[in-house]
């Protein structure tokens, strides 16, 4: 299919930017994002036209996965336009991958990138054309790295722990106790936690360098009741949301699991094994007050 065909483009955007502007969350495994865009998002959901989506990017010759209708639609596994990225792996055909991510990005799905499970050339891509399609990018992160990937270890055990006691509600998993914590799984972590932070720095380089509208924010700030709205604030309405009260999102986004795993004693053993590692900070010096 031509371009012409296709008709995407910005001039034709320019008909439903002023409904809302689209947003991609950027965020990695248990950083609290898809809470977040189920908050953020709800509205945008309801705009998108998908029928019209999913027809143009079977005519263009790729299969959708209709039935997996999730935030995130370029996931490798479980997303509903997987197949664009995998025809890519086959053919390595780039201006064929740039054409059917602007047909996607034409019609302003709000979505969610898991950074470390997104291939780096389909996230560049993205990032490329954010701009042209009128959309925000948020980038959600953990300033401490250990409760996330504690938050991962302990999710895993207790969902072993639960399949194998399913006569026990989830609300009683104060009664679990985690069994000594496997070197090898702490192990895994502490290597996917280097190559996580290595990706996050990559996509934030090149927010920058593409220039597209973008700012962070970190899970604490984010979900921290009581915390300082302001900051959050500046920080949407940089991305040209005008968002004041985050309180109904702190409700709900703050689980309290961490009771749970903060004392197992994994914890000591992972921060030992990550000790020496660099954790980036990502600052919005570039959001103008």
């Amino acid at each position: 299919m031509s371009d012409k065909e296709i008709q995407y483009g910005p001039r034709v955007v320019d008909e439903y930017v002023r409904l809302y502007r689209s947003m991609i969350v950027w965020c990695n495994q248990r950083t609290g994002g898809g809470r977040f865009f189920n908050w953020m998002t709800v509205e945008h959901h309801k705009l998108t036209i998908w029928n019209d989506l999913f027809d143009v990017v079977e005519k263009a010759g790729y299969t959708v996965y209709r039935d997996d209708m999730s935030d995130t639609i370029f996931d490798p596994i479980h997303g509903i336009f997987r197949n664009v990225y995998e025809q890519y792996e086959q053919d390595k055909d780039h201006q064929k991958l740039s054409r059917a991510v602007s047909m996607i990005l034409w019609h302003r799905p709000s979505f969610r990138i898991i950074n470390e499970y997104t291939p780096d050339t389909l996230c560049q891509l993205i990032i490329q054309k954010a701009n042209d399609y009128h959309y925000s990018n948020i980038f959600i992160h953990r300033r401490n790295s250990m409760n996330r990937l504690l938050s991962l270890y302990w999710a895993e055990e207790s969902e072993n722990w639960t399949s194998k006691n399913w006569e026990i509600s989830e609300l009683n998993l104060s009664k679990w106790k985690p069994e000594e914590p496997d070197e090898k799984k702490l192990g895994q972590l502490r290597d996917q936690e280097v190559k996580t932070r290595e990706k996050n720095i990559m996509v934030w380089r090149w927010m920058g360098r593409f220039g597209c509208r973008y700012s962070s924010t970190s899970y604490e700030d984010l979900y921290r009741p009581g915390g300082d709205m302001t900051i959050l604030h500046i920080t949407f309405r940089w991305l040209f949301y005008n968002v004041w009260d985050f309180i109904s999102l702190q409700e709900e986004g703050h689980i309290g699991d961490n009771k749970y795993y903060i004392k197992m004693d994994a914890y000591d053993k992972l921060e030992e094994l990550l000790r020496h590692e660099h954790r980036p900070t990502f600052s919005n010096m570039h959001v103008e007050v």
